[in-house]
């Protein structure tokens, strides 16, 4: 992931498995409403499953951050979270309740599976934060879609999940990692460990290194133009994507080259002899990470 442009910031990303690929071309749209600030997603989010060779694109609801000036700050999510298979013409569309006076509501989500036609075929109720449950119409009965994890039971100042700690971790990070890769932070780790004054001391440094380098391309007269991504001139857009309210943001051919390249040199074998499939971490080894157990681990995996 890369900020592909300066305020207003647009972030760009990719991942890609053997079974998917990501791609987000991530920006937002604010309106200041005195004590909070309501935040409208725009951009472009599209998943492919390599199997089936379908795409799905994401159009996530409205964040409002309340308090911003006086009270405790706090973060609310309201509206429509569409999932749409642009191949089949299936869609999700979940509405995400708005925290009413005395916290009521908050969390709540329900909504329907359609099918291209339009037709229910599922429906979904829960909360965001406990867990989701999905019936099936005509009788089929109601089961868990999804439930959330224990929060970790030691010192945690952050309310991490054991997810967000698995995504920090260094013994899940894949091989071959870039050096902007922002688990090598050194603020964000010395943050994380607790070490506020090392951290900003830190964050210090690496801002007066950016701003070094800003002066060095004014003083050269270049302009700075993003590393991994490319605007693209032509993104194929589904007829659901025309009105994203910004350009779409695409991988360079030369990442994956790169990466190829540094995980040949990291294992020693020489340029070429690595592919960024080949070093995809195996499940047990990601399992760890979460705290699964290995049958489990080789279940996922099968």
């Amino acid at each position: 992931a890369e900020q592909v442009s300066p305020p207003p910031p647009i972030g760009a990303g990719h991942a890609e498995t053997p079974k998917w690929t990501y791609d987000i071309t991530s920006a937002v749209k604010t309106k200041f409403m005195g004590n909070w600030v309501d935040i409208y997603p725009l951009g472009r989010t599209r998943i492919v499953l390599k199997r089936t060779n379908e795409a799905f694109n994401i159009i996530t609801p409205t964040t409002r951050i309340n308090n911003i000036i006086v009270g405790r700050t706090w973060m609310d999510s309201f509206g429509e979270l569409k999932v749409c298979n642009l191949t089949t013409g299936a869609s999700a569309v979940i509405k995400f309740k708005e925290c009413g006076l005395l916290g009521g509501g908050r969390w709540e989500v329900s909504g329907e599976i359609l099918n291209a036609a339009g037709e229910p075929r599922m429906s979904l109720r829960g909360k965001w934060n406990e867990k989701v449950e999905v019936t099936r119409p005509a009788g089929g009965g109601t089961e868990t879609l999804w439930t959330k994890l224990p929060m970790p039971t030691d010192d945690n100042p952050y309310g991490f999940t054991e997810f967000t700690r698995a995504c920090n971790l260094m013994s899940t990070a894949p091989p071959g990692l870039l050096a902007s890769d922002s688990r090598l932070r050194p603020d964000r780790v010395a943050l994380e460990e607790g070490a506020n004054a090392e951290a900003g001391a830190a964050k210090h440094a690496l801002e007066e290194m950016q701003r070094a380098e800003r002066r060095r391309r004014d003083a050269a007269g270049t302009t700075w133009t993003p590393r991994w991504f490319v605007k693209s001139s032509n993104a194929e857009l589904h007829d659901l994507e025309k009105d994203i309210g910004t350009d779409v943001w695409e991988i360079k051919p030369e990442y994956r080259e790169s990466l190829t390249r540094r995980l040949a040199e990291k294992n020693g074998a020489g340029a070429g002899a690595a592919s960024v499939d080949d070093e995809t971490p195996p499940a047990a080894t990601v399992a760890a990470g979460f705290g699964i157990a290995p049958a489990a681990a080789a279940a996922a995996a099968a």
